[in-house]
């Protein structure tokens, strides 16, 4: 039986086996309670990712919600995470909930639950949510009425949001010379993704935008989605934008021939400098941006605090989670801020990673600067960036994690935890140069390794040793 993964960042599971329509229903009843705790007649929400489960998900969650008297229901359909959180905001909902199981495989699913500001619920609002869903199960309802439709809507609203957010206007569009091949890889950013070409007249061309159409593993990574390349240069594109199912990460593809690509040894530009180009772009083209430190998770390649530092902007980190970042970025009032490791960059109004509004971003300071894009990645700071994953079962995470912490303090590197008993762990092997653990939040028995140096065969040397000290403290 495949495990449930219940955390801040949402609930995920496969469906039919760890997440069930009991499950589901159960989370639809204790959200649906929690709102009628802050609001008195609550309006929410509630959008999906593509997967095939979603129609039951769905189902079972508004059961429970109808229990919990949560009827006032914005329906906006299949849509991104990014134009689901802002529908929130727009149609000035109590909260909101996305069907989605993100990057995970297209057997799982899952729920995200949602804030009135349009972000993922606080640590502690999350906390109380999931100990409800472990209460006396909810009972069975019958539920005809399923929302409102606004799809329509959520989409005008959410391309209001790029224009007003990002400053992109169809003039500077009209001055990009190039097409652009989006890969949604069949994923619910397909939509946004074709409003938003249309909506800019950008010039692009699409791969795989039917609904489920899933051509490659759901998660855009580099072995993935590096075939992109040979297609972006047949086509005669500029670039491609590879998206995830819930399309709030996206990584891009360069021709073949790209100089960042061989310089960096492949022409998928990561996550890390989806996220170092919007961060360059914001402090080189707007003051306001430099006046807030810049709010990034302890994954996050030191390619950030590089660009940073002669606009003398400081950087802050906070342990993996995107309700960590939004929350930290509240309290400064930050602008910026991201995931790198996640492949993606917050910009404020925006409560979430928004590949669309990066690349709304990206486009807009490419113009403004007259550069291409591999002219402005080479002129970024040189950081390589590689990542693994290993297998240790729930039980044992704690231990290993302090036997990783224990391990390399012995060793000589200085030591940096975040988060509590599952949190990350960061060992400054050399000064440039470090390695990043964590037991995964969305995938059961997983923990997450990152190493991060200015040189590729030090960044590899420090992950095949981070692979062999896990092993040894894991026995």
């Amino acid at each position: 039986m495949s495990e449930l993964i219940e955390s801040f960042s949402g609930i995920r599971g496969i469906w039919g086996e760890s997440l069930t329509e009991d499950v589901c229903r159960r989370y639809g009843f204790a959200y649906g309670t929690w709102l009628r705790g802050q609001y008195v007649q609550p309006k929410i929400v509630l959008g999906t990712d593509t997967r095939p489960s979603r129609i039951y998900v769905k189902r079972a969650l508004l059961e429970g919600l109808a229990v919990a008297e949560v009827t006032d229901i914005i329906d906006v359909g299949i849509l991104s995470t990014p134009a689901v959180e802002n529908a929130v905001r727009a149609f000035r909902a109590d909260g909101g909930i996305i069907i989605t199981a993100s990057h995970n495989p297209p057997e799982h699913n899952g729920m995200k639950f949602l804030h009135a500001s349009g972000a993922v619920l606080p640590v502690a609002d999350a906390a109380l949510v999931i100990t409800a869903a472990h209460d006396a199960a909810p009972p069975t309802v019958a539920v005809r009425h399923l929302g409102i439709d606004r799809r329509g809507e959520a989409i005008a609203a959410y391309l209001a949001h790029l224009e007003q957010s990002t400053g992109l206007q169809r003039e500077d569009v009209e001055q990009f010379s190039g097409r652009i091949l989006f890969d949604p890889n069949g994923g619910a950013g397909a939509e946004p993704a074709i409003a938003f070409a249309k909506h800019f007249t950008l010039g692009a061309d699409f791969f795989h935008e039917k609904l489920g159409d899933f051509w490659r593993p759901i998660e855009p990574k580099v072995e993935t989605i590096a075939p992109l390349a040979t297609r972006v240069a047949d086509q005669g594109c500029a670039f491609a934008c590879a998206f995830d199912c819930d399309a709030d990460r996206m990584e891009i593809v360069l021709p073949t021939a790209s100089a960042f690509g061989i310089r960096t040894g492949s022409p998928v530009v990561s996550g890390q400098y989806v996220l170092a180009l919007v961060v360059q772009a914001l402090l080189e083209t707007r003051p306001e941006a430099r006046r807030a430190p810049i709010i990034v998770n302890d994954a996050t390649s030191q390619v950030i605090a590089a660009i940073a530092a002669p606009y003398q902007t400081p950087v802050e980190e906070v342990e993996v989670g995107e309700t960590n970042v939004v929350t930290r970025m509240l309290e400064r009032q930050s602008l910026v801020g991201g995931e790198g490791s996640s492949g993606g960059s917050i910009v404020a109004p925006g409560q979430c990673r928004d590949g669309v509004q990066a690349l709304a971003i990206i486009l807009k300071y490419l113009v403004q600067t007259g550069q291409t894009l591999d002219q402005a990645l080479m002129r970024l700071p040189v950081f390589i960036t590689l990542a693994t994953k290993v297998q240790c079962a729930g039980e044992q995470q704690a231990a290993v994690r302090q036997g990783l912490i224990d391990a390399y303090r012995a060793a000589g590197a200085r030591v940096v935890t975040s988060g509590g008993a599952d949190g990350g762990v960061k060992a400054w092997v050399q000064p440039d140069g470090w390695v990043w653990f964590r037991a995964s939040k969305t995938e059961p028995g997983i923990f997450r390794c990152i190493a991060d140096a200015k040189d590729r065969t030090i960044a590899y040397d420090l992950l095949e040793q981070a692979k062999m000290v896990f092993a040894r403290v894991a026995g």
